[in-house]
């Protein structure tokens, strides 16, 4: 078992999982799920390399290319991380090519052996959250094309029962701190043409699902936006992330491009959509190589743009206006992605401008993530920085109580 100090943050990225301690030190996690995936895929292949190297291979036409067996070559990123009931250990989702897995783990003990929930090829998982009252997972499961919708994990038994339907994305899923048994998340509805192709997507909206009485009820909305990554606290406000709607105003837009890609052979299709991944989640930071020719340096990957959930995002040109408006710890998100609270009594106001992912303490502090540090929002809306962390999606707080 673990023994764990204060506030402790257990934080995702889209390439990295880890933990930050109360003297703020930052311990990355690597995945053995991933790490027997490739080492599954290095004896693969030594096995097939002696029959399909050499001129008797080519001769005979069996002369492969293998190198999409390298590790180098696995596309893996967490999509969810959620507490358990167990002090010291936490449950992750994790896609690795066309697979995806749900997995515990230890916060303290890194060679500590993996805890295997399930993996599979045929759904995807995302967006965990855990409930200690009756020690379910509920997260984001997709089953076949775009859609998403909330499912009901049972991590001893494994068995999951889904609990959303239709063309939506329903995403983010929290449980809620206020009501028993009720789970706040984001979802928007997908338009689809004569030919079951989607088209158009509505605004994220806010809703919460009772599961005592199944009622589903929409809770915040905003016309032009997207309200989204919500979680009610044990007063029973909501606090979420306002931006303005995914994609509006934009000729070309990754959805979109995956939609064209809909028309291409799979495998040209799972290809290309690595790619898209890689090239729109992808956080390079300053890295600089050298031209030899001329002796000069030239940026890998400008940091000037990101694309960061789908957004293209004008880095150095929100970090300057931040600045600009007096942040102490200026991030790269715009202005108008903006932490709000939505009371009880229908109070809306906004928090923190600016701010990619967050979660709550038990004493209404809050963490959150600019997409450059992660800052701790204390009494008198005093800011603390924890650690410089780029982009970071989620956060979760293990408060003393917990451990």
């Amino acid at each position: 078992m673990g023994n764990h100090m204060k506030d402790t943050l257990l934080f995702m990225t889209n390439e990295q999982m880890g933990s930050i301690n109360e003297d703020k030190t930052l311990s990355f996690f690597n995945s053995q799920y991933v790490e027997q995936y490739n080492k599954n895929k290095q004896s693969i292949k030594l096995r097939q390399q002696w029959k399909t190297q050499g001129a008797g291979a080519k001769f005979m036409g069996m002369d492969k290319d293998l190198s999409h067996l390298e590790a180098s070559q696995t596309f893996k990123r967490p999509t969810g991380i959620c507490l358990t009931d167990n002090p010291g250990y936490f449950i992750y989702a994790i896609q690795v090519d066309e697979f995806f897995g749900v997995f515990s783990k230890s916060l303290d003990n890194k060679e500590e052996a993996e805890g295997h929930i399930m993996h599979t090829n045929n759904i995807q998982m995302y967006d965990l959250d855990y409930n200690s009252a009756n020690q379910k997972v509920i997260l984001s499961l997709g089953q076949d094309g775009i859609s998403r919708h909330l499912a009901l994990l049972d991590p001893k038994t494994v068995h999951y029962q889904v609990l959303t339907e239709g063309e939506c994305i329903d995403a983010n899923p929290s449980w809620s701190k206020a009501r028993a048994n009720t789970i706040v998340y984001d979802s928007c509805g997908i338009g689809i043409d004569s030919n079951g192709i989607p088209i158009a997507f509505s605004e994220h909206n806010i809703c919460r699902l009772n599961l005592d009485t199944c009622e589903i009820e929409e809770v915040i909305s905003f016309e032009g936006f997207d309200c989204i990554k919500p979680k009610e606290d044990a007063e029973g406000n909501i606090y979420f992330i306002r931006r303005p709607k995914t994609y509006k105003g934009r000729q070309t837009n990754p959805i979109d491009m995956l939609i064209n890609l809909l028309f291409i052979p799979v495998k040209i299709v799972r290809a290309l959509f690595m790619w898209l991944n890689f090239f729109t989640i992808r956080y390079t930071g300053d890295n600089l190589s050298t031209n030899t020719k001329n002796g000069t340096k030239a940026k890998k990957k400008s940091e000037e743009e990101l694309f960061i959930e789908g957004n293209l995002i004008k880095a150095d040109q929100n970090q300057k206006a931040n600045e600009r408006k007096g942040e102490k710890y200026a991030g790269i998100l715009p202005r108008d992605w903006e932490l709000m609270k939505y009371t009880p009594t229908g109070e809306l106001t906004s928090i923190k401008k600016g701010v990619l992912a967050f979660d709550i303490y038990s004493n209404g502090s809050i963490i959150y993530s600019n997409g450059k540090y992660l800052v701790k929002v204390i009494e008198n809306e005093e800011e603390e920085k924890i650690v410089d962390l780029p982009i970071v999606s989620h956060i979760k707080v293990i408060e003393s109580h917990n451990s």
